[in-house]
C-alpha cells in the first residue's frame, strides 16, 4: 500500500474512532476490505447515525420477512414499514445468481431471463427495461 493509501485508511480509521466511541458498533460498521475497493460513504452524518438511542444495526441473518417486518435468526420479529434491497457491488450478468435471489419487474419480467435471453442491455447505463433501477 502507498504512503498516500495508508494515510487515508489511517484518517479513515480516526474518524471512525471519533464518530463511534462503541467498539463492538466501530467493528460491526468498520469496512472488511481495503480503502478504494468499493465506493465509499462520503456522508458526514452516516456513522452519527448509529450512535442515535432509537437506531439499532442488527447484523442477525434474517430468518424471512413477515407481514409486520423482519424476524431474525434469533427469532426476534423486527417491524418494518419500508425494506430495502441492496444488492451493492456484487452485480453480475450471471443469470444464475438472480434465479436464487429473483430480480423482478412490474411486470412479472425478471432479471435472470433477462440475462439470459437479452445479455447485458441498458438506457443510457442507467436503467433496465422492464426492471427496477439498478445502477
Amino acid at each position: 500500500m502507498c504512503t498516500r493509501a495508508r494515510g487515508a485508511a489511517a484518517a479513515l480509521r480516526l474518524r471512525y474512532r471519533v464518530q463511534v466511541p462503541d467498539r463492538d458498533l466501530r467493528r460491526k460498521l468498520t469496512p472488511d476490505y481495503g480503502l478504494g475497493c468499493k465506493r465509499p460513504s462520503v456522508s458526514s452524518t452516516y456513522l452519527q447515525t448509529f450512535m442515535r438511542p432509537h437506531v439499532h444495526l442488527v447484523t442477525d441473518p434474517i430468518e424471512r420477512i413477515t407481514e409486520a417486518g423482519v424476524r431474525t435468526a434469533d427469532g426476534t420479529d423486527r417491524p418494518a414499514d419500508v425494506l430495502v434491497l441492496a444488492t451493492g457491488f456484487r452485480m453480475s450478468s450471471d443469470p444464475e445468481k438472480y434465479r436464487r435471489i429473483p430480480v423482478r419487474g412490474r411486470d412479472g419480467s425478471d432479471l435472470a431471463t433477462s440475462y439470459a435471453i437479452d445479455r447485458l442491455r441498458s438506457y443510457e447505463s442507467v436503467s433496465m427495461p422492464g426492471l427496477p433501477s439498478i445502477p
